[in-house]
């Protein structure tokens, strides 16, 4: 079993040819690439915080809800050859929230690219990065003050130096669409029962 030396998980540290614990580097795994050693280290962090109470139509077809929000974080990556680090926090609410998935668009130029899907899902599936975490298991009628909310994580490697602009994606998975309600409830009242939170997003680049 492979693991990390805690002593070695810091930036711009190589690791040596063996861990001093005695462990072994990750390898390839079936479905997926393993880390191989680990180096370099964080470049720099760009981060926004979007706190505006608000909502957004979502659609079968996915799409961004980011750039008509202002809910975006913008970098200019130092080398092509490095990696991002994308993270999205959301607090809101959507009706059947296991029917919605959520994911990352990264925007350079006029290009807008969907970091959602894994490579061959169908397009029936409705796949993406991450799910919402339930806070109510019961019936749709909890959801005048029950919020939803979303952490997820994604790396990417945009092979660039141009301004990155990322945002969150999201996809409904039915015929038509429906509102997601963002830092708030379906119900937007100034009550005990009715909860507002904030979203965040932070990028990492990482040199390896």
């Amino acid at each position: 079993m492979a693991y990390i030396d805690a002593n070695y998980v810091r930036a711009n540290r190589v690791l040596p040819s063996s861990l001093s614990s005695g462990g072994s580097f990750f390898s390839e795994t079936a479905g997926g690439t393993g880390a191989g050693p680990l180096g370099g280290g964080v470049v720099q962090v760009c981060w926004g915080r979007f706190d505006s109470r608000t909502s957004t139509v979502v659609s079968s077809s996915g799409g961004r809800i980011g750039p008509s929000l202002g809910w975006q974080v913008e970098i200019n990556p130092r080398n092509s050859t490095n990696r991002m680090m994308v993270y999205v926090q959301w607090t809101g609410e959507i009706d059947n929230p296991w029917d919605l998935t959520l994911g990352v668009t990264r925007k350079v130029g006029s290009t807008y690219t969907d970091i959602a899907s894994r490579v061959g899902d169908g397009s029936n599936r409705n796949s993406g990065i991450a799910p919402p975490y339930m806070t109510w298991a019961t019936t749709s009628a909890n959801n005048l003050n029950s919020p939803t909310c979303a952490t997820y994580w994604v790396t990417d490697n945009p092979n660039t130096t141009s301004e990155i602009q990322y945002m969150p994606w999201a996809k409904w998975d039915a015929a038509s669409s429906t509102t997601m309600y963002i830092n708030r409830g379906f119900t937007d009242a100034n009550g005990g029962n009715y909860e507002a939170g904030i979203c965040t997003m932070m990028v990492w680049e990482c040199s390896y």
